[in-house]
């Protein structure tokens, strides 16, 4: 659809400058925009059932008249409803598949938001995890430095580099 035709369908009440300035300025944590955004989607939906079902209850009507005029011997009347009953299927299907397409994004939604709650549950352990170790003021328990000779494990032990590979002196069976 073009934008000409949504803007002379819906009228545009655009936003105040102000509210855009407290907007900028304090701006709306992001879950309270996603569960508005679910809130609204689900409105959506629901409206769009209400739509398929009247169109479900115009195609029963429009297909009872289509089966009378057939009965009646009056094909001219019997195509004419036959092509609205038509009609009507398309539309029920953009409906429906406007509801699916809907409900994806709203599970998507969920999900997101879902997972926004586990991470700021997550964080202080992250946090905690990632964090080294704080140095001890204890000197009496300071090990002497290591002489350049001898060599010392790494600090992090899956960074030691690989050991050499030994060779099979017997062949395996299998």
């Amino acid at each position: 659809m073009s934008n000409r035709f949504v803007s002379d369908w819906v009228r545009n009440n655009d936003v105040p400058l102000s509210r855009r300035i407290t907007d900028k300025i304090n701006p709306e944590p992001l879950r309270e925009k996603v569960n508005k955004t679910v809130y609204r989607l689900n409105l959506v939906q629901r409206k769009l059932e209400d739509s398929r079902l009247r169109m479900e209850q115009k195609h029963k009507a429009l297909f009872n008249k289509c089966v009378a005029a057939q009965q009646a011997k009056d094909s001219a009347v019997a195509i004419m409803y036959a092509n609205e009953c038509s009609q009507v299927r398309k539309m029920a299907q953009t409906v429906v598949t406007s509801q699916l397409a809907i409900e994806q994004v709203t599970l998507r939604l969920e999900t997101v938001k879902d997972f926004g709650d586990i991470a700021i549950e997550v964080m202080p352990a992250a946090k905690l995890i990632h964090t080294p170790p704080a140095k001890t003021r204890n000197t009496s328990s300071r090990k002497p430095p290591s002489s350049p000779s001898k060599k010392s494990a790494p600090a992090f032990p899956h960074c030691r580099p690989p050991s050499p590979r030994r060779e099979a002196t017997a062949p395996r069976n299998r």
